[in-house]
């Protein structure tokens, strides 16, 4: 059984915005990886990292077709060496 003719052109259209996309992308100065879990009826929460080391988390509450999400961002401290050791 071959798939539908609209079900193919489908996938073609998208695969060609994607690779449309692809430079676009690949011009951005950071690229983030996040990961959402369903918490029950319409309400999840995330967390995301950025390759510049930052860590974003989310909250999203839906209700039918309508839904609201709040977050934030922000930098971890990196670790420094101490100011207070005697160099050698």
């Amino acid at each position: 059984m071959s798939p539908k003719p609209a079900l193919v052109s489908h996938r073609l259209l998208r695969l060609g915005l994607g690779l449309l996309l692809l430079p676009a992308l690949t011009a951005c100065a950071t690229l983030n990886l996040g990961v959402s879990v369903p918490l029950g009826r319409g309400a999840s929460v995330g967390v995301g990292v950025g390759s510049d080391g930052r860590v974003g988390v989310g909250v999203g509450v839906s209700v039918g077709a309508g839904s609201v999400n709040i977050g934030t961002s922000g930098q971890l401290p990196v670790k420094q060496p101490n100011d207070t050791e005697v160099k050698k």
